[in-house]
């Protein structure tokens, strides 16, 4: 399942822009799936609380990041 696939690479990688994400999980995990299931399984682990979505000025984007 994506979900699960999402909150390892991001136990992974600490934190990153859904493109850092969406980058890791096709390149380096080899996952096929749609940016749409992406966002749409980003919003659903951040509205569960299971990840955190925090603004990053430097890089004028959202960064990802499992919740403690």
């Amino acid at each position: 399942m994506l979900e699960e696939k999402v909150i390892d690479a991001l136990k992974n990688l600490k934190s990153a822009t859904f493109e850092e994400l969406r980058e890791y999980l096709r390149e380096e995990k080899n996952e096929e799936f749609l940016d749409i299931e992406l966002r749409r399984t980003l919003a659903r682990l951040v509205r569960e609380g299971k990840v955190e979505k925090t603004p990053d000025p430097r890089k004028n984007k959202f960064l990802f990041s499992i919740r403690n």
